[in-house]
């Protein structure tokens, strides 16, 4: 037999080139997909055993061994991305199969830890759960955990130069019984979506299937809104304000609201003041590729014939220096000034903090 021309012998061997490469393509599509609600996996860091303090004395991620451990990193002066972790991190709990939530250690790391004592921390997050830790350590200590686990955090000077906010990430770490980082998922997602990624951790370390996780009771329906508040000079409305309610030893909260202009002109809020803080600032958060950024803005545009939503995760108003606490069920009056001039008072009320009802996720591949 003749042998082949160079240039069949070529095109066989690229057309068998091509065969493998769509078998293999072939073989990625059909890898078993991520649940739709999620988006597509993010590796997990390296991670490692740390050890840092707490108010019941030393805490030892190798103490853990066995157990499933969930962390969460922040500080206590955080108004809104803190709180809304550590609600979501206490109601995926609350959803799992008791069988399975006992077997969950919820840790939340602060990297404050000039602010942040033992004792506030404590109090802080017992406010959410009693059984959440709170564990920070020495400035070195804490950068060098928050280097394992793939942390970013910077302080952020306030513009008059007398206090400082904290940029950092703002992610759930599930870690498995063995003591590996086993998921990561964003601070905003729901906590039925936390809830699963510990039940499956939970279940790849055990030989008894963990119990299915059960369907979310309904949330009740909101308490009926009082009319929403008009400014006479332009007609604005404000719908559906509240303060957050703030745990022990916290010292800023922050408002959140609606403002519909129906008028043909853009208005904008360029202030706002309260008796129940010696600050008001308005502020709005950025999300930049997970790490959470807080930053003061000068306005908030309410669009012609539209709607501002100041909401958890974006634009707030700030209240900083808290005059006293803010508790469940009281209300705390908040004025917004207007670049026409307007004034807009409104008594909100204070609200328990509560978890997200969407969001995304990173989840273990």
């Amino acid at each position: 037999m003749k042998p082949l021309p160079l240039v069949v012998t070529i095109a066989l061997g690229a057309a068998v080139a091509t065969t493998a490469a769509v078998l293999l393509m072939g073989a990625q599509r059909h890898r078993p997909s991520l649940p739709a609600e999620l988006t597509p996996p993010r590796p997990v860091p390296t991670g490692g055993d740390f050890a840092l303090a707490s108010a019941a004395g030393p805490f030892r991620l190798a103490d853990h061994r066995g157990r499933i451990v969930v962390l969460a990193f922040g500080y206590t002066a955080c108004p809104d991305v803190c709180p809304t972790s550590l609600a979501t991190m206490a109601a995926a709990l609350k959803a799992l199969p008791p069988a399975v939530a006992d077997a969950i250690d919820p840790v939340f790391v602060s990297v404050d830890p000039e602010r942040d004592t033992l004792d506030r921390l404590d109090g802080y997050v017992r406010y959410f759960h009693p059984r959440l830790a709170g564990v920070t350590g020495t400035p070195a200590e804490v950068a060098e955990v928050a280097k394992r686990y793939e942390v970013e955090y910077a302080r952020v000077m306030a513009s008059d130069g007398r206090g400082y906010s904290i940029d950092h990430s703002a992610e759930f770490h599930v870690i498995d019984r063995g003591g590996r980082p086993a998921a990561r998922l964003a601070y905003d997602v729901p906590p039925t979506a936390l809830a699963d990624a510990l039940a499956r951790v939970a279940a790849s370390a055990s030989a008894e299937p963990a119990a299915p996780t059960p369907t979310p009771t309904p949330t009740p329906a909101p308490a009926p809104q009082a009319a929403p508040t008009p400014v006479a000079a332009s007609a604005l409305m404000i719908h559906d304000a509240y303060v957050r309610a703030v745990p022990p030893g916290s010292t800023v909260s922050a408002a959140f609201m609606m403002i519909h202009n129906p008028t043909a002109t853009l208005r904008a809020v360029v202030a706002a003041t309260s008796p129940a803080a010696r600050t008001v600032e308005l502020h709005t958060h950025v999300d930049d590729g997970g790490v959470m950024r807080m930053r003061q803005v000068e306005r908030i545009d309410v669009p012609a014939h539209g709607m501002a939503t100041l909401a958890p995760g974006g634009y707030h108003i700030m209240l900083i220096d808290l005059v006293a606490p803010l508790a469940e069920g009281t209300t705390a009056p908040v004025e917004l000034v207007f670049d026409d001039g307007a004034r807009l008072r409104v008594d909100a009320p204070v609200r328990a903090v509560t978890p997200p009802a969407g969001g995304h996720a990173h989840h273990m591949p």
